[in-house]
């Protein structure tokens, strides 16, 4: 099937990533945001998808990481005047 018959969004399957989503496509290249293998480019007139009716799946929120205070005598020490 044609690469320019997808579309942004658009559920696709590759035969060595397997399934993911159509980030961006246009005449020379296709991005593609697998659901296992991360996001990969191809050139779109030699790369072969087909569509793929599998959900999406949902990822977790990304984990916030909690910054430390620092004590007024550790901020001294660091740069050498305390």
């Amino acid at each position: 099937m044609s690469t320019m018959s997808f579309r942004k969004d658009d559920r696709v399957s590759h035969a060595g990533f397997g399934p993911g989503v159509v980030i961006d496509v246009d005449a020379r290249y296709t991005i593609i945001e697998f659901d296992e293998a991360g996001v990969r480019k191809f050139v779109s007139t030699l790369v072969q998808l087909e569509r793929c009716e599998l959900p999406r799946p949902v990822k977790p929120a990304p984990l916030r990481r909690r910054r430390r205070k620092v004590t007024a005598g550790e901020f001294g020490a660091k740069d050498g005047r305390g």
